[in-house]
Parts: C-alpha cells; structure tokens; sequence
C-alpha cells in the first residue's frame, strides 16, 4: 500500500515535475512553443487534473503581484517605497516594447492578468510577442525607429549574447542587460540604479531611451509564479478531490449488445464553479471543502441509461457482467462507470444530503427535503433524467452558499 504523502511532499512532487519542463509542447510545424500542448502534457504528468481546470489554475495565480518590484528612495526624505519595475519605469517617462516569444495567446494574456492592459491603452507601453524568432522581430522593431535610442533587457544569457552579435549594425541599440532576479548585482534594483546612471552619463533624458524588456523573467517572476501560488494551489486541489478529472471518460466506448440500448452523455466539468473555486480556494476550510466536492461531482457528472424498465431483475447482472472502454484503453464495469461518472443513482441523492448537513445549512426546511425526496421512487434504485432538475438545484445552492461565505469576507 502506498504510503499517504504529506502536503509538503505532495507539493515537491508537484513542483519537480514543473521543474523538468518535460511538459513543454511545441507546434509541430513552426517549433514554436505551444501553451494548449504543454497543458496537455502537464495534465498528463501530473494525472489528477485536466488541462482545462489546469490552465484556470495558472491563470489564477497570474496577477499584478507576479510583476517584479523595485525600491524608489526618495532623495529628500529617504523614504522607500515598493512598486512595480515596469511602473517605475513608466512614471520616470521611458519608453517601453514588451518583447517576448512563445505561444502569443498565451503571452497576451499573462500580460492582462499581471494588470497591464490599462498601461497599453494610454501609450505608455506598447506588446510584441514572437511566436519563435525573437531576434528577427527585435531587429524589426529596431529598424522601424532608428532614431530611438534602445536598451535590450532580457534574463536569458543565450539572448543577450544574440543581442550582442546584431549591436554593430544597430547605431540606436546602445546597450543589452543581462537581468538575473536573484542576483543582488542584476535584479531590477540594480537594473533601475544602473539604467538612470547610464542614461544621464549618456547626457539622454528618460524620455529619449527607448526599453525592450523581456516579459518572463524582466517584467514578470514567473518561474517564482509557477513554483509557488500554482504548486500551492495544484497541491490543496490534489489533497482535497475537489475537482474530478473526468478526461478517461470524455471517449466511453459502450458495450454492443443486442436487445439492450444504452446511452452515455459524458461527464462535463463545470468550468464556470471552478474558475469561482480557484479565485477563493486558498481561503475555503478542510471542513467546507468536503461538500463543496460532493455537490460539484454531482453536478458534473454525466448520465447512463439503459433500455431496462424500472427495477429488472436482469439489470444488475448485466451491468456486473459487461465491460466499457475508457478514453486511455483501460477497461472498467459498466457497474462501475455507472458509480463514478453517472448521476442517475439513488446513491447521489443520499451523497448531496451529506453535503448539506456536513455544510451545516438550512436553507431548507424538513419539509422541503422530504418533497425532494418523494420526487424519486425509492424501489427504482435510480433516477431517471426527468428527476434531475430540482438536485441539480440543490447542488448548485450548497456550492453557492458556501463560496458566498468566503467572499463576502
């Protein structure tokens, strides 16, 4: 049996596999790098989540507090105050080309969660992002203003020395700079100090420097995003079963029998509670979690039916004695399928009124219960689709009252 890890090693292992980048998926035509790839791949590694729920995760910890901060010391009162480098940069009049590479979707919208939109539309700065050649657009953005004066700033090694080979025939690149966000001598303290004693020992204003700035690693610690609120966050969801990943069942192959007819819609994650969920989870206790996840199970779960009437006899045995074809090739019951990924059993209704008396709640009266209760015939053993609204309900009001909590505080 294996041994039940604790959440700091759940949390290595999570952070391990982020790591090794193993999951990096690139186009393969372009070679570019490919976000819906990579999240694939990573929802495969990591086995308990899919890439759907997965990229509401990251995205949820992308947010203004992933920009990298600088310290301003005021020279007359010696005050210090802590801001964002790309604020800073902006309030001492630079301009600014946010250069990066990658899956552009993807890096626009990192760019909009960290909160910069609102600098894009008054012109402070403007977005550039290469699917696969960063050089060739910065020599493009280089040739289209050759009276700018440019600085280069990215924290990649590799790219300086690029950036350094093209400097010969770029009059208006004047300088490159290696950023490193854990050096003290390249962090964006330094940068900030060293770019306002360059530029004035050059006799330029900031209004005439022009800066190209790497997203990841200059404007944004993204690695430190990936490494620590997106662990944290994979970890409590891995530790809970909050969220089922129903991606084996999203291809059911059901068995082919003759005089028997059987249905299967799929099990649907119901993106729009979790993306609720992710925005409070690190504030929702052990003890609400629990039915949060039963109510969310319920209502994402799909619905199998049968050609049986009510209670045959031969139903039981039928579902014990065939097997289905999951997505990944493994086979299962249909006994069992039925268990995990169908609504249609008794079984659900008793899971949903667990949830309501561990949620402690009484929006509904004994009354109101026992009348969810007479909508199902007990000696059915199962619902039937028609049933289903008034649960669905339920769920959905268990969830919403429990999240109300939370965000309300």
């Amino acid at each position: 049996m294996a041994e039940k890890l604790n959440p700091s090693q759940i949390q290595g292992q999570i952070r391990q596999i982020i790591k090794d980048k193993a999951w990096y998926g690139y186009n393969p035509e372009t070679q570019a790098f490919d976000w819906g790839k990579s999240l694939q791949a990573l929802s495969e590694s990591l086995d308990f989540i899919d890439p759907q729920t997965l990229g509401l995760v990251i995205e949820s910890c992308y947010t203004p507090n992933c920009l990298t901060q600088v310290t301003i010391v005021d020279p007359q009162t010696e005050e210090k105050r802590t801001q964002p480098l790309i604020r800073a940069l902006v309030e001492n009049g630079f301009q600014i080309t946010v250069w990066t590479v990658g899956d552009s979707q993807w890096q626009r919208r990192k760019f909009e969660l960290a909160g910069l939109t609102y600098l894009e539309n008054q012109g402070s700065i403007t977005f550039n992002c290469s699917s696969r050649d960063k050089i060739n657009t910065l020599k493009e953005i280089l040739d289209n203003k050759p009276d700018d004066n440019f600085i280069v700033v990215d924290d990649k090694r590799e790219t300086i020395d690029q950036v350094a080979s093209i400097q010969s025939q770029y009059k208006n690149l004047i300088f490159q700079y290696h950023m490193k966000l854990n050096d003290p001598q390249a962090n964006p303290n330094s940068f900030f100090n060293w770019l306002r004693r360059e530029t004035t020992n050059l006799g330029l204003t900031s209004q005439q420097v022009h800066l190209i700035l790497d997203f990841d690693g200059v404007i944004a610690d993204t690695d430190n995003v990936l490494f620590d609120p997106v662990v944290e966050r994979l970890a409590k969801i891995k530790e809970s079963g909050i969220f089922t990943n129903w991606s084996i069942y999203s291809n059911v192959q059901l068995p082919n029998v003759e005089g028997v007819e059987l249905t299967f819609i799929t099990p649907q994650p119901r993106l729009d509670i979790r993306t609720r969920i992710l925005r409070i989870i690190d504030r929702i206790s052990d003890k609400h979690l629990i039915p949060i996840r039963i109510a969310l199970t319920f209502l994402e779960q799909g619905i199998l039916t049968d050609s049986f009437e009510e209670s045959h006899p031969k139903r039981a045995a039928f579902y014990q004695n065939n097997q289905v074809v999951l997505s990944d090739g493994t086979t299962i019951t249909l006994d069992k399928l039925n268990e995990i990924a169908s609504k249609l059993r008794l079984n659900s209704l008793f899971s949903l009124g667990l949830a309501y008396k561990n949620a402690e709640f009484n929006f509904l009266t004994q009354e109101e219960l026992n009348k969810l209760n007479q909508n199902i015939r007990p000696k059915k053993g199962y619902f039937v689709s028609e049933d289903l609204q008034p649960f669905n309900q339920f769920a959905e009001r268990i969830i919403d009252e429990i999240l109300r909590q939370y965000e309300e505080q």
